[in-house]
């Protein structure tokens, strides 16, 4: 008679890396690889990633309050307008 209660669980997954018969020290030609990557992502953001992003901010802000953006720029407009 079995008077175990505890929950039976399934066994673990046995897991394996790519490293499995490997050092797992990286070689020259992956740093380098890494490091031509890594370049090449700084190269694509280039000089204006900064402009870009907060001009995604903005947009990301003013989008869901579209109908009183509209509102307020007519009102700025309207009292630039009417000052000049």
């Amino acid at each position: 008679m079995n008077t175990d209660i505890s929950p039976r669980l399934p066994p673990r997954p046995r897991w394996s890396t790519s490293a499995f018969a490997q050092d797992h020290d990286a070689d020259d030609n992956v740093a380098s690889a890494l490091g031509a990557h890594l370049n090449s992502c700084r190269s694509v953001n280039g000089r204006w990633f900064a402009v870009r992003c907060g001009v995604d901010a903005v947009q990301q802000f003013l989008a869901p309050r579209l109908v009183t953006t509209l509102v307020v720029t007519a009102l700025l407009v309207g009292i630039a307008l009417s000052v000049a």
